[in-house]
């Protein structure tokens, strides 16, 4: 386990709460603090993952299909502000 990124043993790590948009938009299928649900994917880790930068999940959420997503994963390109999208995906990139 690396003391530096507290969830690399598998837990996540303490962070700050969930933006507004997330908890209205996310959570129902990656859970509030973005474990993950049933067949939904954990966030926590994601941007250790290639292409998962803050930057990349914005544009995953403006087009999810343009990353190979499941077809489940909807767009939220005009569900959200651009302002919201980019909170959404600082909160998700900041999970170790």
């Amino acid at each position: 386990k690396d003391p530096a990124h507290p969830s690399a043993g598998g837990e996540p790590a303490r962070h700050a709460p969930p933006p507004e948009a997330y908890s209205r938009n996310c959570a129902k299928c990656h859970g509030a603090a973005g474990e993950g649900k049933s067949i939904y994917p954990s966030l926590v880790g994601i941007s250790a993952r290639p292409q998962r930068t803050a930057e990349d999940i914005v544009r995953i959420l403006n087009d999810p299909q343009s990353y190979n997503l499941e077809r489940r994963m909807p767009s939220f390109a005009r569900k959200l502000s651009e302002e919201e999208k980019r909170a959404v995906a600082e909160w998700v990139a900041s999970f170790w």
